[in-house]
């Protein structure tokens, strides 16, 4: 049961510009208030958790809910999904990596045609010499930041991976990213856009 003092109440109905739905005009604000708290009481009487909202911050609301059902303990869902950035960067991606600094299997003659899930291809991007420590390096930073999103209680996360058309460096970074991702115990899955 959520609740908070009237003050703090009736400056949150004025500051969202929202009308109390109990206010049918010939009442004010506060009876309105007073209304909705005698309709409420038998359910207040019934929760499970009272919590007092007057003070709480929308983030350390989301953090109190999470300890009072447990959501704290699951991890979020972490999507890695390759990309062309010929079509366009994904909206929806929280972080994006560039690997088009890789040799492009696309000038390739025998591997124009597949795709980074490719035995051949992806050989062709790992033997690349800067593809170990970029790996090296992503595996760091999402070993150090994946923790602090799911403290800070994130349900879902993307990591795009780019390429110039999508099918073949950034397929094979994807692919191995999601592998290591479950290794470390990740919620995954993988999504390769272009193909």
């Amino acid at each position: 049961y959520l609740d908070c003092h009237d003050d703090t109440l009736n400056r949150r109905f004025i500051v969202t510009r929202r009308k109390h739905p109990l206010d049918d005009n010939s009442n004010t604000l506060k009876s309105a208030i007073a209304a909705e708290r005698l309709i409420l009481e038998p359910l207040q009487v019934l929760a499970d958790h009272y919590i007092d909202t007057t003070d709480t911050q929308s983030n350390g609301l989301r953090q109190l809910l999470q300890q009072i059902f447990a959501a704290q303990g699951r991890l979020p869902v972490v999507t890695v999904l390759s990309f062309s950035y010929k079509v366009g960067v994904p909206l929806d991606a929280d972080l994006v990596f560039d690997v088009r600094f890789l040799r492009n299997p696309h000038y390739v003659a025998d591997l124009q045609q597949l795709t980074g899930l490719h035995q051949e291809v992806a050989a062709f991007v790992k033997a690349d010499a800067n593809f170990t420590g970029f790996m090296g390096i992503l595996y760091n930073f999402l070993n150090f930041l994946l923790p602090q999103y799911h403290k800070e209680g994130k349900s879902y996360l993307t990591i795009a991976i780019g390429c110039t058309g999508g099918r073949h460096r950034s397929v094979t970074v994807a692919a191995d990213l999601q592998q290591w991702l479950l290794h470390q115990g990740w919620n995954t899955h993988l999504i390769h856009r272009e193909i």
